[in-house]
């Protein structure tokens, strides 16, 4: 993989890094500790002008952003593979702290995160070490990113969970993540290990979320109506792999 040596010199639009917060909800679940508060942060930005732009100012402002485009797309390309050492060379090129900021859109079938960030796409993969690296502070833990056509407002933890990474798992909730959030479907993270996984990986998994809540004065997640837990998980479990 082609790895670009640095960011480019010109400054880029904020439009293509986030300076924004996304909250997860709390959905059907009460009592969570935990708070999504990502950093209010601007990594690049344009300098504001009054008077109109020449057309060499407008030409170098479309290659920044192409640029900046590219790079995203490389980054998430890094840290969505199995093989981490694409993701090894990301970190020591741009540093833990700006890649923890930065978002970049993945692809997969027919579907795109267009914004979502190198540790989520970690806990996805399940790269454990490279979680670990990219791990700064609890504000990484209960973003939630949007997938055109795909569910909205999941979470590293979620998508962890779907994989079934086991390991990456119970490092997040070490690290207090929130198992309480659920996506704009209502699903909740044991929704979807059950759609998403084997017997015995689906219990591993609800065993230590149920250890958590139980350590952290949480409610247990239960089952309402069973029909409708059978109905979610017929609908998920035919879309959860290429999720």
């Amino acid at each position: 993989m082609n790895i670009p040596n640095g960011l480019p010199d010109q400054k880029i639009s904020e439009d293509f890094l986030p300076t924004g917060r996304q909250d997860g909800g709390s959905g059907s679940f009460t009592g969570s500790r935990v708070e999504a508060c990502e950093p209010n942060v601007q990594i690049y930005h344009q300098e504001g002008s009054q008077s109109e732009p020449s057309t060499s100012q407008l030409f170098g402002t479309l290659l920044g952003r192409v640029y900046a485009y590219q790079v995203q797309e490389t980054i998430g390309k890094a840290f969505s593979d199995s093989d981490t050492s694409a993701a090894t060379r990301m970190i020591s090129t741009y540093g833990v702290e700006l890649l923890s900021k930065c978002k970049c859109p993945f692809r997969f079938s027919d579907k795109l995160y267009p914004g979502i960030s190198p540790f989520a796409l970690a806990c996805r993969s399940g790269n454990l070490d490279i979680v670990k690296s990219l791990f700064l502070d609890t504000w990484q833990l209960n973003q939630s990113f949007d997938c055109i056509n795909g569910t909205n407002g999941r979470t590293p933890l979620m998508l962890a969970a779907m994989f079934g990474h086991v390991d990456v798992v119970r490092q997040l909730l070490e690290w207090k993540a929130d198992p309480q959030i659920v996506d704009q479907e209502g699903a909740s993270v044991d929704h979807i290990l059950c759609a998403c996984n084997s017997i015995p990986v689906a219990r591993e998994i609800k065993f230590l979320l149920k250890k958590y809540r139980e350590e952290n004065g949480l409610p247990q997640y239960s089952l309402i109506d069973d029909l409708d837990r059978r109905l979610r998980i017929a609908r998920d479990r035919s879309s959860c792999r290429t999720q």
